[in-house]
């Protein structure tokens, strides 16, 4: 069949989409641009929050039309919105042929062939541990994707019991991805033509196989040879350790880049999401970095630290909302992502009543933004004239503020940079590192220049 997915979610979501075309193309399916030249769509979905489970369903009611203008065609629900709501999806929207969980994308290829053989909808949310990691040693999908970030799954699954969170229900226990895949799945990319690779799971810091820590998997990818960069998502602040700091600090091709998410800035707050940690208790983390890396007032290419931040929880009190507020002003974080509560089915929270009208939580996210807005832009104008190491993220294309075609990049701390086309020369090409010289910024982009001499950047 020719087939087109739609990714809805996180990093996460993003490598599983890259599973399944591996698993597809292996089955003799062939990928197209549009949904008008498909015989499938299958749609990744998240379920984190009501709005990511809305923008599915929507999709779902549209592609009502897309059935029906050509029979035979199929639609697929994967990940975890699969996961959660199984049978649900069939039942309620009858046009869905194939729910499959997030456990079963190996098994995707044959669900798909007793569908379209008529065997009727197929459903698979079964969870098995050897179906979470694929061998490194795969053949990939056959198509190039010369876009960056690229990502590697390191662990699947989650052991916290936030009371907000349905990820332990969708995605299971934490399991762990022997060291040695890891490295060599790296080692593939790497030997691809990539230079960076991006570790994911729900929780990386909390990696362990056997007596390997996180911060050792750090050091054996870290020998790659020609692996210019490592980053890694999410952490937890429990699990954020001086251990690990300190080797991020010590390796050079590990990038200086940190996503631990506070999620509320008062303690009752997070007691009751069971966190398990103190509002100073993360602040003493953020002083650790400070204290390896430097002040990001002095070299604004020390470091970055980036968090989660939710509005409304457990009936929020506007004091307790101000909280937060100071706590953006506090930690000074490049970056947020910022959303309200919203009750999710399976989750600790989710008898609880929300007393938290919709309107306080959408004034409140708006300030939230908008502060957070503030911080970002006054930490970016400290970088307006100096010079970083960029690496280009994907081909040229149109900045509709600028009015200009510009190649768009990332430091080493994770600021995307538009980069300004120069007049004497060639757009600089995907992969390549590039030293560039910040000439303007906004709150979430940098603005550069190419600095002519090779080699002079500011790492």
């Amino acid at each position: 069949m020719k087939y087109k997915i739609h990714t809805f979610g996180c990093q996460m979501n993003v490598y599983d989409t890259g599973r399944i075309e591996r698993h597809l193309g292996a089955a003799g399916h062939t990928e197209v641009d549009t949904e008008e030249e498909a015989d499938l769509v299958l749609l990744n979905t998240c379920s984190i929050r009501d709005s990511a489970e809305s923008r599915v369903y929507g999709t779902i009611g549209r592609l009502a039309k897309f059935k029906r203008e050509k029979p035979g065609r199929l639609v697929a629900i994967a990940g975890c919105m699969a996961q959660k709501e199984g049978e649900r999806l069939l039942n309620g929207s009858r046009i869905v042929d194939v729910v499959a969980g997030t456990h079963a994308i190996p098994r995707i290829p044959k669900l798909l062939e007793r569908a379209a053989n008529g065997a009727g909808p197929q459903i698979d949310t079964e969870k098995s541990q050897e179906d979470l990691f694929d061998d490194p040693d795969l053949p990939p999908d056959g198509k190039e994707i010369h876009r960056y970030p690229v990502f590697v799954s390191i662990i699947q699954g989650c052991n916290k019991v936030c009371s907000f969170c349905v990820v332990p229900y969708t995605r299971g226990i934490e399991v762990c991805r022997p060291p040695e895949e890891v490295v060599r799945e790296c080692a593939a990319l790497v030997d691809r033509g990539y230079h960076e690779v991006t570790l994911i799971g729900q929780n990386v810091d909390s990696y362990r196989y056997e007596e390997v820590e996180f911060a050792d998997l750090l050091m054996r990818v870290s020998r790659i040879e020609d692996l210019d960069r490592i980053r890694f998502t999410t952490s937890h602040p429990q699990d954020i350790t001086p251990k690990l700091i300190d080797t991020v600090a010590g390796l050079p091709n590990v990038c200086e880049s940190f996503h631990f998410p506070l999620q509320a800035g008062a303690d009752r707050v997070l007691t009751a999401m069971k966190r398990g940690y103190t509002v100073e208790e993360y602040f003493e983390k953020l002083e650790y970095l400070e204290n390896i890396f430097g002040s990001r007032d002095e070299n604004p290419f020390a470091y970055n630290i980036s968090t989660d931040l939710m509005v409304g929880f457990a009936n929020e009190t506007e004091e307790e909302f101000e909280q937060t507020l100071e706590c953006v002003r506090r930690a000074r974080w490049d970056s947020a992502f910022m959303f309200k509560y919203s009750k999710r089915e399976r989750t600790a929270a989710y008898p609880w009543e929300d007393q938290v009208p919709d309107e306080v939580k959408s004034e409140r996210l708006a300030r939230l933004i908008s502060l957070q807005g503030e911080v970002s832009l006054g930490l970016n104008r400290n970088a307006v004239g100096k010079e970083a190491e960029v690496l280009i993220e994907a081909v040229p294309g149109y900045d509709p503020e600028q009015d200009i075609d510009v190649v768009k990049g990332r430091t080493r701390t994770n600021k995307s940079v538009a980069i300004q086309p120069p007049m004497d020369k060639a757009l600089p090409t995907v992969g390549r590192r590039v030293p560039a010289r910040i000439v303007s910024c906004r709150p979430v982009t940098l603005t550069g220049e190419l600095v002519q001499q090779a080699g002079s950047a500011k790492v």
